[in-house]
């Protein structure tokens, strides 16, 4: 014998009298829908698959089958990935667009902001400001926009910042002699942005705001000298 809740009436029934999922319940009339009783008037059996048919508002579920670090992660790639038609948009509103003068000078604004940026990076970290110079030290000299743009361009996103920390994700497990292969280094990759945003957040560490405020804006200055018109 068990005790089942019906409301706040409490009888007893055995358990061979369990309903299964076919036919219907006490306290379920036939051809009502299971979605307009509660959870708390429906038997033990039925409580799984009216959750995970109609889930409870606010608990997450029916939603992404993503995390909310997950969801954090990927919106921060979106907007990185979004910045690259950042061209197609600024050619309207920049005075001297397609002229020699207009790319110069933007190019002069660049190499100037990059100089500032590298010096300090190098002053609070050594190693970082290093990294940085060697991926955006020869893309500055080198780019026009009378250079081939599907070489210059592949070229571009081989040494941008997201690309640099995924090969630099992949260079420290070759250094620990623990290789991975394609898959579980992008899920280092995410879980290293993960780890700097929340670094952030609770420590105030400033490597992820110095990459997303500083850098990643500096790169993109070189990428719309490429696509000046």
């Amino acid at each position: 014998m068990c005790l089942v809740s019906s409301g706040p009436v409490l009888r007893t029934r055995s358990v061979s009298d369990r309903p299964s999922l076919s036919p219907p319940a006490s306290g379920v009339e036939p051809g009502d829908s299971v979605s307009a009783h509660p959870a708390g008037d429906l038997p033990p059996d039925w409580c799984g698959p009216v959750h995970a048919a109609h889930p409870v508002p606010g608990d997450g579920r029916g939603a992404l089958p993503v995390s909310e670090t997950e969801a954090v992660v990927l919106t921060a790639i979106a907007i990185y990935t979004a910045g690259l038609a950042l061209p197609h948009n600024t050619h309207r509103v920049l005075s001297g667009e397609g002229t020699e003068q207009g790319w110069r000078v933007l190019k002069l604004v660049a190499v100037l902001y990059m100089a500032v940026l590298l010096g300090c990076t190098a002053l609070i970290n050594f190693s970082l400001g290093f990294i940085l110079a060697l991926t955006l030290v020869p893309v500055a000299a080198s780019i026009t926009p009378h250079v081939p743009r599907a070489l210059f361009a592949f070229m571009m996103v081989i040494l941008s910042p997201g690309c640099t920390l995924l090969f630099c994700v992949f260079m420290y497990q070759e250094l620990l002699e623990a290789p991975v292969t394609l898959l579980e280094g992008w899920n280092l990759f995410l879980s290293v942005i993960s780890q700097g945003i929340l670094d952030h957040s609770l420590y105030g560490s400033l490597v992820y705001p110095l990459l997303s405020l500083l850098v990643y804006p500096c790169w993109l200055l070189l990428w719309n000298i490429l696509f000046w018109k």
